[in-house]
């Protein structure tokens, strides 16, 4: 009989069960992308499939025993404890530097601090626990109960948060694509419907998160945007979550709650990071998706498989690689260096289950890679210049600020003394190998090898920074040391964080919304409601990213100014779209004989400016021969007005 009190494990079994699958959807997606079939039947069985999944992983933990983990106090005492403090000093000290536009030296630092201390587990090898030692330390209901309540938190806010990304116009337009016309495609929808090449440089689009939003928003009847941000968004903010909850009470048992609390609180406070930034900021999209939730539990599994051979872990990791391509292209970046600190830690504890882990895991990212490599199109966009500086992604992976960035930096430094056993040395080769990308020509060499560009930043995210960063209320410190460890690191984030509701463009509205400018929203509504002629719109930009991502019959003249550089159209067709883009972004006004020019040559049926912008009005008036319709805070031609 299963008793009540081991729900907890029934939902890790639970997550395993629904990584497995999306890796069949994603598996199915790209079957269909390849022959063409229409997705929307296969929502329902999709469903079906999950469910099942979910119950069978999570009985399956309930009656199966726990892989033994090593506990909290299963530490390898680190020589040169003096040296090492040097070291860290003296890290700390190099991170001013970044204001110089200078990381090598820290990145160098650092990784020697990770060096010395993994350096004593080569040829060592840590006592196996007794038989009958318990397969964790048991962790009180209570504090199940409130890492299940923060999570539910977790969803719950993610309904009333509102930051916009401009990345959405690509991302929940192909979920929007999806949802009305059923068929994934390799061509553009955000200016055409699939007449031109795909204006998107991101590479050939194997990820199916989107099609699966777009195909189960058709199968209840929502818009695709609905679906992504008011349903996949609150779930998904709920497993990073329970997921983090996982990792902290494998890795920290003996002081789970107090872990986790912080690592939340840091990912709360990290709105100028990557951290809250790919975590509640845009959990809809993939790659957050992926680096939230994927990778972290890509990193449990790892540490498992380090203290035995399971194969249950080695499929999950296998599958794990699967869900990633599903997620993101970037994918084929990402899972290679998860995979390298894998295999360096499996040589130096001379565990062949973690290589073997490693390679299942590296296995369908590379082979994505190997096919983006191949396609007429790249990772990322293919011009030398647009390759970060190291500085500016040291900043957005831990920190602008520097009391953030030192407490996320000395979390990744002393993995190997905050995780237990040989997780401390899996996570202390995979901090080594974030070291390693912040040296000079890492970036530029991923570019070189994928085309990644502007993406290849993504190089320097690979571990769970908010975990890392929950992991040091575990330094093995006296009482009552311990609580004030727990009051210092908490204080840092809160103190000289920004929480993921303070930027200028982020809010909380009163009620669950759109992640989309909510006045912009009502602009869009208010012309809606007009029921205007079909075809190209022009609008203020805001408004042309909502309508992108909010209907499959309507197009706009520029989505985002960001893809007119790559738009496959005539040089006139292009300069028609910048010419119209400028009158409606207040930037150099065209004359009005050529936005007069500009709308025919682009058919334009509605054309919209800000009411603010009372000579953009006047111009536009002046091209189309006709007064103007005052829709909410734009004035429109094409419209016919209410009587």
């Amino acid at each position: 009989m299963i008793r009540w009190r081991a729900w907890p494990r029934f939902l890790d079994g639970a997550l395993e069960g629904t990584v497995l699958s999306f890796a069949a959807w994603t598996l199915f997606y790209l079957i269909a992308l390849k022959t063409q079939w229409s997705l929307l039947p296969a929502a329902w069985p999709w469903v079906v499939l999950t469910a099942g999944l979910v119950v069978v992983g999570g009985l399956r933990a309930v009656r199966t025993d726990q892989p033994r983990v090593w506990s909290s106090e299963a530490r390898r005492p680190v020589g040169g404890l003096v040296l090492l403090a040097v070291v860290l000093v003296a890290t700390l000290a190099l991170l001013l530097l970044r204001d110089h536009d200078l990381v090598w030296p820290l990145a160098v630092a650092a990784g020697a601090a990770l060096v010395l201390q993994l350096v004593p587990w080569l040829g060592a090898r840590e006592p196996d626990p007794v038989d009958d030692a318990p397969a964790e330390p048991d962790v009180p209901m209570g504090a199940h109960l409130v890492a299940l309540a923060v999570s539910l938190g977790l969803g719950v806010l993610t309904l009333f948060l509102v930051r916009p990304d401009a990345d959405d116009v690509y991302y929940v337009n192909r979920a929007t694509w999806v949802a009305t016309h059923g068929t994934p495609t390799l061509r553009d929808t955000m200016f055409s419907s699939g007449e031109w090449e795909s204006t998107y440089g991101g590479g050939l689009p194997t990820p199916s998160i989107e099609a699966l939003q777009g195909a189960l928003a058709h199968a209840i009847g929502v818009q695709a945007a609905t679906f992504s941000y008011l349903v996949m968004a609150p779930a998904a903010a709920v497993l990073i979550g329970w997921t983090s909850w996982r990792l902290v009470r494998g890795w920290a048992a003996r002081r789970a709650l107090p872990a986790f609390l912080v690592a939340i609180v840091f990912l709360l406070a990290s709105a100028d990071t990557i951290v809250g930034n790919y975590s509640l900021g845009r959990i809809w999209q993939g790659k957050a998706l992926a680096y939230a939730v994927l990778v972290p539990l890509v990193w449990w599994w790892l540490s498992r498989l380090a203290r035995r051979m399971r194969t249950v872990d080695v499929i999950l990791l296998a599958a794990a690689g699967v869900a990633f391509v599903g997620l993101s292209t970037t994918s084929a970046l990402l899972a290679p260096v998860v995979a390298a600190a894998a295999v360096l830690a499996a040589l130096v504890l001379r565990s062949r289950s973690l290589a073997i882990g490693a390679v299942a895991f590296a296995a369908a990212p590379v082979v994505n890679g190997l096919v983006q490599a191949l396609a007429p199109i790249t990772v990322g966009t293919t011009d030398d210049t647009t390759v970060m500086a190291a500085p500016v992604a040291f900043n957005i992976a831990m920190g602008a600020t520097f009391a953030l960035a030192a407490l996320a930096v000395l979390a990744l430094v002393l993995l190997p003394r905050t995780a237990p056993g040989p997780a401390g040395v899996l996570l202390g080769c995979g901090a080594l190998a974030t070291m390693v990308c912040f040296l000079p020509g890492v970036f530029q060499l991923a570019h070189a090898a994928t085309g990644a560009g502007p993406v290849a930043w993504r190089l320097a995210i690979a571990l769970p920074l908010w975990i890392a960063v929950g992991l040091l209320v575990t330094l093995p410190v006296p009482e009552p040391g311990g609580a004030a460890l727990v009051v210092a690191v908490t204080l840092v984030p809160v103190l000289g964080g920004t929480w993921l509701w303070q930027p200028e463009d982020a809010q909380l509205t009163p009620r669950p919304a759109w992640k989309v400018s909510p006045e912009a929203l009502e602009n869009v509504r208010a012309l809606e409601a007009l029921d205007p002629p079909r075809g190209t719109w022009l609008l203020p930009p805001k408004e042309m990213e909502i309508l992108a991502i909010s209907r499959g019959d309507t197009h706009v003249v520029a989505p985002r100014d960001f893809y007119l550089m790559s738009l496959p159209k005539t040089e006139h067709d292009w300069h028609a779209r910048v010419h119209l883009l400028s009158l409606v972004d207040g930037g150099e006004l065209p004359s009005a004989g050529t936005v007069r020019e500009s709308l025919a040559t682009l058919d334009v049926t509605v054309a919209c400016v800000p009411e603010d912008l009372w000579r953009a009005r006047t111009r536009l008036r002046r091209a189309v021969g006709e007064p103007l319709v005052t829709v909410g805070d734009m004035r429109c031609a094409g419209v016919t007005p209410r009587s």
